[in-house]
Formats: C-alpha cells, structure tokens, sequence
C-alpha cells in the first residue's frame, strides 16, 4: 500500500492508517513489518532507527492485540 503523507510526517500516517485497517476488519489480524537500517558502528544507531523504534511503539500502544509488528534488519 503506497500512503501519501506530508514531507516527515510518515509515522502518523502509518499509524492512522493502520488502526482503520484494524477497526474495519475487526476478525483479522493486521500485520505491519517495519524495515530496520543496521549499522555497522553502535553510534550510527544514534542517527538512525528513530523513526521505525517510534512507529513500533505507537503501533504496540494504540493498538489492540490484533496489531502484529515485524521488525526486518535491512543491511
């Protein structure tokens, strides 16, 4: 699914987007995998992954238990 979303703003159109998924389907489970940069140095870790830990956590939160979130190390 391609989401059109204002420049930066990916996290709350994911999230939107995902919770309407979850209260239209109300029998299924969603699952929404989340790619995951790895780094080759543990500071690089302080300038990257932000985003996906964010959109991980707003997911789990907001979310029931029907919301699965895979995380996939991207290399």
């Amino acid at each position: 699914m391609v989401l059109a979303s204002p420049y930066r703003k990916t996290v709350s159109t994911i999230v939107n987007y995902t919770l309407d998924l979850a209260n239209k389907n109300p029998g299924c489970t969603v699952a929404v995998v989340i790619p995951e940069l790895v780094e080759s140095r543990w500071y690089h870790y302080l300038l990257h992954n932000q985003r996906a830990s964010l959109l991980k956590a707003l997911l789990l939160v907001k979310g029931d238990g029907r919301i699965v979130v895979i995380n996939v190390p991207w290399y």
